[in-house]
């Protein structure tokens, strides 16, 4: 990880879109990751031709590898990871959107970003429960990034993720035995629906209809 954001931050300079060079990074860098990791991957339904709002349920550190694997977006990402060693800085210029929960002036920031990165055209992801949970369906979302969609005249399209077993979500277990459960000897089975794009001028039922989407989606499969 670390040699691929280097070379990434060594070559950016020299590139005239530096966005859309960043966005190609870090889809070709799922593409490694997947690799790598020998993760089974599969996805159903038809990705938004236009600018969009991406929501999606959370369940693993591989969610936003395996989204950005298909769909090409802006990403909404946790303060503190700007401060991580050479990928703070390299994520940061792939065109993510920082936010500190504890902060009222961080959270108002990043979502006038995710207006401003919207009516610019770019798609933007997100994960409105905010963390990982072992429910069998969402934690209730946040309303204000569907107040943002409203604003800029865009339309949610709702992700729903499935993993084979429940075993590969990340809920009440270590970090490293966490990496050793999903990517060693037996790596996750993720299959993702991409739902059809969801308009509505109020927040609210913008943000209940998305919910539902995913959670009947979720409610349909064995495991997830």
């Amino acid at each position: 990880m670390a040699l691929y954001f280097i070379y990434f931050l060594i070559t950016r300079p020299f590139k005239k879109d530096k966005l859309a060079y960043g966005l190609q990074i870090q889809k070709a860098y799922t593409s490694v990751c997947l690799f790598l990791f020998g993760t089974k991957h599969s996805m159903e339904g038809k990705i938004y031709d236009g600018t969009a709002l991406y929501v999606s349920n959370h369940r693993s550190l591989l969610d936003p590898v395996i989204v950005r694997h298909y769909i090409t977006a802006l990403g909404v990402a946790k303060a503190e990871i700007a401060n991580y060693p050479v990928l703070g800085k390299a994520v940061a210029q792939t065109g993510i959107v920082f936010v500190d929960r504890e902060d009222r002036d961080s959270r108002a920031k990043a979502k006038d970003a995710i207006v401003d990165s919207l009516k610019a055209g770019n798609s933007i992801l997100l994960f409105p429960e905010g963390t990982v949970s072992g429910e069998r369906t969402t934690l209730p979302f946040k309303r204000g990034s569907f107040q943002k969609a409203v604003e800029a005249n865009v339309p949610v399209v709702p992700i729903t993720l499935l993993y084979n077993d429940k075993k590969y979500h990340w809920f009440k277990i270590r970090t490293m035995p966490y990496y050793f459960n999903s990517f060693g000897w037996h790596t996750p089975n993720v299959h993702m629906i991409v739902s059809d794009p969801i308009f509505d001028k109020d927040p609210e039922r913008l943000m209940e209809k998305t919910r539902h989407t995913i959670n009947e989606n979720l409610l349909s499969e064995a495991y997830n």
